[in-house]
This record gives structure tokens, C-alpha cells and sequence, in this order.
């Protein structure tokens, strides 16, 4: 302690008679060109060299200030490449800042090169680079690439189903970057259909906590459906689905999905791209046939990645029609740059709904029950009229006001391309089901029984993170979170309205998940998850890879 205390008093003597020289010496000398005051270190890079520099470095050498050993500032200051920074360098600085035929006295060399340094690790994924300096003038430096590291594989020993082929043997995946690599010598086709696991009620005591759970936040009903590499594989189901009644749920009991529908919505939308329909960044004014803009951002384009991502601007709901140029009304946007951050809007679902009736002249639902609900061989519908089964809905119980069941078989349709009420929330659909898309987007856009619903290009496109907030990473539809089991990467989004308080989350890398729907309960929420809490502690309790 004693020899710290001596050796800071010694430095700020220094520093002293340091600065006084350069005072009286400063204004002297016109200081010698740039590459010369980089030679001997310009510490407070001002482009010149004067007792200023030659006192940060003195700060530098006895720790007063932090400088990393192998920083960019480190190898500037380090004018006698003693590899310290030091008082010998503040000496020479100060020659420098004083004597003109010091810093004019360029010697030619040919350059000694020192050791390579890492400036960046390479990955599977990403180049890394290096930088080597001359050991004589420390301004010279050359720099390299560093090739890709290369995958980083764990063992994955599960059977899973692409394009019809049913993966027996172990395959490989990077931890890095999720990439999959197959063993083709263990390809083996087989009858998908008779690999498919059976769908069984969870039991024992996980049924018993997922009740608990349930008591704890006075639900009135609640679906989970898990799905595990691939496929879904449980079901649990707790209380009454119709007041009136006492009709009780079951794992084919159907809810309004709420929110959980923007995820339906977005396939819809994607099919059609595939298709070459519609394309996620065209101008939306070509659907509409007049120039669509916020008009406090007249010149920035909005196309439907935005919408998709809820960044387009727009105001969160407006009503059950769009109004002929409506989107060129400021009432209709809010005072945001269209595509810079998230702005939660169910009218933006909506209108994407508007531009697919408008591109195909079919109903919306119509087109859900083309591209995914028949593929994919569920019972589910924007319109709850039109389900093949109608006896077995969930009413909603809530704050908000309750939803029967008679009062969802109420909605209808409205005019084609410019009604508002269906994409954003109107799915009505059981979990079991609604896992099922879910199993369909883990498996790059292919049901399990092979049949192909979206290019595995338009699946990565919806994860693809676009817009980042505080707590997640935002995709079409779905959010990329790490916080709900300690790092892993998952895909999550809630849902609600009337009493519906849902949620699912899934892991792509380990194509499983977890589905919850909830008919009437506490309505608490995890922060960093923007999950429903009695959502997230059912998804924490049911997914198989803990």
C-alpha cells in the first residue's frame, strides 16, 4: 500500500513538470504531420502532439485510468514497443512535443512484424480477424481473416419427419447456429402415419401440479397441448368450458384464440407468397389501389413484413371497416417512422387479411381453410359457424365481458377485402390443434405426415427477427425469447380478449413446445416474457426439455 501511495505522488509530480515544459514550449514548434504524431503516440487524439498527451499516458502507465493490454489505444501509446505504457513513452512524447528534429526524423526500415493478435473469434457462422503491428513504427499494421470455425454438433438421437422421410437414425445439429445435418445412411422412408405417436392425457404428478397451478389462479378452463420432436404428444384439460351448462373441458373443446390467431394469420399470408401472390416487402399501395403512407412519414413505404411485425405505425384497432383511403388518414397511424419499432396492432392483422381476399377474391377464411387447416387435417375456423363440429366450444369468462358459445356462432362474415374483425383474434380452434401449426413451423413448413404448407424459406422468413425490444426479439408474429428457460432460444407470443388468456412458446432446435389456452383466470404477467403468468408457469411445468 505504502509503495502504490509513493508511486501515484510520483506521478503527479511528473505530470507536473510535464505540463509546465509543455507550456512554455508548446506554441514554439508547428507540430509535423499526421502520420509522424501517430508515431509517438497522440493520447487525447487531437492531432497533435503536446504535453497534454504525455500526461494521459503518465495516467495511463500507473493505472489511473484503465487501458486494456492488446486495445487499438494500448498499441498507439506504447511508442517504445516495450509492450508498457509507461513513463518512457510520456518522455518521448514530450521530446516530441518539443524538439522538431525528433519528430521530423522519419528513418526508412523495412518492417519487422510482431505477433499475430485475435481481434474477433470466428464462428460457424462468421469470419473472425487478426492485426499484426511493425515493430518499429507501430503505425503499419496488416490484418487477416480468420476462416469459419466450423459447426460446434451435438448428438440429437429423436425421431423426427421431413418431407415424408421418418429419421431413424441419431442426427446432428450446431449449437451455434441450430443447422441440421442428417445421416443419410439412416434415411429410411417409412409410413409416417404409423410412427405418429398418440395424443395421451398427461397423468400423475405433473397432472396434478398443472391443477394446482390451475386452483392457484382461479381458472375457469384450460387446454395445454406439448409437443415433443415434432409432434404433439399431450393434453391436459381442467374445468368447464360452457357455465350454462356445466359442460366440462375436453382436449377437442374449441376457444377463440384471441391474439393466438395472428400466428394462423401470418401462414395464410405466407402460403399465398409461396404461391407469388403477394410479397412480404411490396408497397401495400399496389393491393389498394391508391397510395397508402402515414402522413407524418409521407415518404416511407409500408409493406406487410412491417405489419407482420406490428411496426407499420399503425393504431391498434379501427372498427369493423376500412374506409375508403383510410390508409392515407392520419387517424388511422401514430406519429412513428413506419418499420423502427413495435407497435402492438390488431388492425394491421386485419388488413393484411383485407390484401389477401383482395389478391385471390376468396374470403380470408376461405383461404385458412385451403392453405392450412384442411393440409393439416384440424377443425378450426375464423368463423366458429362454419367448424365441422359447433357442440364443443369454450365460452369466455373474463373481465372484459363473457363470450358464450352461442355468442361466437353469432359472428359472420363481412364485405370482402375491407372488413376488419377476423385475422387479428377470431380463430376458434382447440390446443391440440393449434399445436399442431405450431408442429407444422417447427418441421421448416411440413405437416407430419409429409405434406408440405409453407417453403421451409417462408418459415424462416416469420422467424427472422426484424425488431428489437426491450425483452425479445420480434419475428412475424412471434417473438424470440431467452428468458424463459435460462438462454434457450424459444418462439412465444400471448393472446387475449374476454377472458381468454393464452400463450405458447416453442424451441426450433428441439421442435417442441407448449400450447395453453385459459377461459377466465387471474390476469398477472411475466415481464420479460410478456406471457400471462398461469400461461408461463404451464409452459414452465409441460415442456419436455426442461
Amino acid at each position: 500500500m505504502k509503495k502504490s501511495w509513493i508511486k501515484r505522488v510520483v506521478c503527479i509530480m511528473l505530470c507536473t513538470v510535464l505540463a509546465v515544459g509543455g507550456v512554455v514550449v508548446q506554441g514554439m514548434f508547428v507540430i509535423a504531420e499526421e502520420t509522424t504524431v501517430k508515431k509517438y503516440g497522440d493520447a487525447d487524439l487531437d492531432g497533435k502532439i503536446t504535453s497534454e498527451d504525455a500526461r494521459l499516458i503518465m495516467r495511463y502507465g500507473v493505472g489511473l485510468d484503465q487501458l486494456n493490454e492488446g486495445s487499438m489505444l494500448f498499441y498507439a501509446l506504447d511508442v517504445d514497443y516495450d509492450e508498457v505504457v509507461g513513463a518512457s513513452d510520456a518522455r518521448l512524447v514530450l521530446r516530441a512535443a518539443v524538439d522538431l528534429e525528433t519528430l521530423c526524423d522519419e528513418v526508412p526500415h523495412k518492417h519487422a512484424w510482431g505477433s499475430w493478435r485475435t481481434i474477433s473469434e470466428s464462428t460457424c457462422q462468421t469470419k473472425g480477424s487478426a492485426i499484426r503491428f511493425c515493430l518499429y513504427d507501430h503505425t503499419h499494421y496488416q490484418t487477416k481473416s480468420l476462416p469459419l470455425s466450423g459447426h460446434t454438433m451435438k448428438k440429437i438421437t429423436n425421431d423426427f419427419v421431413t418431407n415424408g422421410y421418418v429419421y431413424r437414425a441419431p442426427y446432428y445439429q450446431c449449437t451455434v447456429c441450430s443447422q441440421r445435418f442428417e445421416d443419410q445412411a439412416g434415411k429410411v422412408k417409412k409410413t409416417p402415419e404409423k410412427l405418429i405417436p398418440e395424443i395421451t392425457p398427461i397423468t400423475g404428478s405433473l397432472k396434478s401440479t398443472c391443477e394446482s397451478i390451475c386452483r392457484s389462479y382461479n381458472a375457469t378452463g384450460v387446454e395445454v397441448a406439448v409437443i415433443k420432436d415434432g409432434y404433439v404428444v399431450n393434453t391436459f384439460c381442467y374445468g368447464t368450458a360452457d357455465k350454462s351448462t356445466g359442460r366440462k373441458v375436453n382436449e377437442d373443446t374449441k376457444y377463440r384464440a384471441a391474439s393466438l390467431s395472428k400466428i394462423a394469420t401470418t401462414c395464410v399470408f405466407m402460403a399465398l407468397c409461396d404461391q407469388g401472390l403477394v410479397n412480404e416487402y411490396d408497397d401495400i399501395s399496389k393491393y389498394f389501389g391508391y397510395k397508402c403512407y402515414n402522413p407524418y412519414y409521407p415518404n416511407i413505404t409500408i409493406t406487410p413484413w412491417m405489419i407482420l411485425t406490428h411496426s407499420a405505425s399503425f393504431i391498434g384497432d379501427a372498427g369493423r371497416t376500412l374506409q375508403p383511403y383510410a390508409l392515407q388518414q392520419k387517424a388511422y397511424y401514430y406519429n412513428i417512422k413506419p418499420g423502427t419499432r413495435e407497435e402492438y396492432s390488431n388492425f394491421g392483422f386485419n388488413v393484411i387479411a383485407c390484401i389477401c381476399e383482395r389478391v385471390t377474391g376468396q374470403s380470408f377464411n376461405s383461404l385458412a381453410k385451403k392453405y392450412l387447416f384442411e393440409p393439416l387435417g384440424i377443425d378450426a375456423s375464423f368463423l366458429a359457424y362454419q367448424l365441422k363440429d359447433t357442440s364443443n366450444l369454450g365460452g369466455l369468462y373474463g373481465p372484459e365481458g363473457n363470450l358464450t358459445p352461442s355468442g361466437m356462432l353469432s359472428v359472420r362474415p363481412l364485405a370482402l377485402g375491407v372488413g376488419l374483425t377476423l385475422a387479428a383474434g377470431n380463430l376458434t380452434i382447440s390446443a391440440k390443434d393449434y399445436a399442431k401449426i405450431l408442429a407444422m413451423i417447427m418441421n421448416d413448413g411440413v405437416t407430419v405426415d409429409g405434406k408440405r404448407i409453407l417453403s421451409k424459406q417462408s418459415v424462416e422468413s416469420m422467424k427472422k427477427v426484424r425488431i428489437q425490444s426491450t425483452y425479445y426479439g420480434l419475428g412475424y408474429a412471434m417473438r424470440r425469447e431467452t428468458s424463459i428457460f435460462e438462454g434457450k432460444v424459444m418462439y412465444a407470443h400471448s393472446g387475449s380478449a374476454f377472458g381468454m388468456f393464452g400463450g405458447y412458446a416453442f424451441c426450433p432446435a428441439e421442435h417442441s413446445g407448449v400450447v395453453v389456452f385459459t377461459s377466465g383466470c387471474s390476469r398477472s404477467r411475466v415481464t420479460s416474457t410478456q406471457l400471462y403468468t398461469i400461461c408461463h408457469k404451464l409452459i414452465k411445468a409441460t415442456y419436455p426439455y426442461q
